[in-house]
């Protein structure tokens, strides 16, 4: 059976949350839900989906509201991480 690029990509995402969750003392389970498919997963993420290939297809329509909720959903990401810098390391671990 073939992996496919996108199956490849989200098991070393999952295996590096893992990880992640692991340092911190965690499990993954116990601090999000991931879903078992990799293509129900891009909802949860979409700042990791390459802007070249989704500028690049044809089928693609963005509107204006789409492009305001994202760039305010970056902002308060860069503003929940800079009041994560007042945190202890083991708050801020948790946090992120």
């Amino acid at each position: 059976m073939e992996v496919s690029n996108m199956e490849s990509a989200f098991n070393m995402l999952k295996g590096s949350l893992m990880k992640a969750a692991n340092a911190a003392g965690a499990t993954l389970d116990d601090l999000v839900e991931i879903p078992d498919k990799p293509e129900k997963i891009i909802t949860m993420f979409p700042s990791a989906i390459s802007v070249e290939q989704v500028n690049g297809n044809d089928n693609f329509l963005q509107n204006k509201s789409t492009d305001v909720f994202r760039q305010a959903c970056s902002k308060l990401r860069l503003k929940i991480l800079d009041l994560s810098r007042e945190l202890e390391a083991k708050q801020r671990i948790l946090s992120l």
